[in-house]
């Protein structure tokens, strides 16, 4: 694809519009074309690896969650993107290991207890998931707006507190 590098802001946008309707492929073939004008963008290293992580290339989602948190130096975020792929390819102790090492002052800096509960819900640890949606809602994380499509919640889904948390937020 020819790509003008002035868009790449666009062509994020495009690869997240990929991901959110399960293109995986496509956000994966778009993603690398753009990473190809700009390696070190963050942003697309981190579609790159949420893509390869539903296509269950689990390996690949890995290396590009470290290539994310090398460019971003997001220790924290990186640590707890890594928990979730571990536990949604069956390396639950792995992920409970990291698990284990997240404390509360990180939570409460990256608002990330939506993140926590998506690790829970990959353990099929349901009751903590929610709980952990529970404290997203309280703490009005703003990453609770993609709850209705983000594939990462699939595994909560079928459950039935999932359709009380989103009309709790509004979806």
């Amino acid at each position: 694809a020819d790509l003008d590098p002035v868009t790449l802001g666009i062509i994020k946008d495009k690869v997240v519009l990929l991901y959110y309707s399960r293109q995986f492929n496509d956000a994966i073939d778009l993603a690398k074309a753009a990473l190809e004008l700009d390696p070190n963008f963050a942003s697309l290293h981190r579609l790159l690896s949420l893509s390869y992580q539903e296509n269950k290339m689990f390996d690949l989602a890995i290396s590009e969650n470290k290539i994310w948190e090398d460019l971003t130096k997001n220790h924290f975020k990186a640590k707890a993107a890594l928990a979730q792929i571990y536990a949604v390819s069956d390396r639950k102790e792995e992920a409970r290991k990291i698990l284990e090492n997240l404390t509360e002052d990180e939570l409460l800096l990256g608002n990330d207890y939506r993140t926590v509960a998506l690790i829970y819900g990959d353990l099929s640890e349901n009751d903590i998931a929610f709980e952990f949606l529970d404290k997203s809602f309280e703490k009005h994380e703003t990453s609770l707006c993609s709850l209705k499509i983000d594939p990462k919640l699939d595994t909560l889904r079928p459950d039935p507190r999932f359709n009380t948390i989103l009309k709790k937020v509004g979806l």
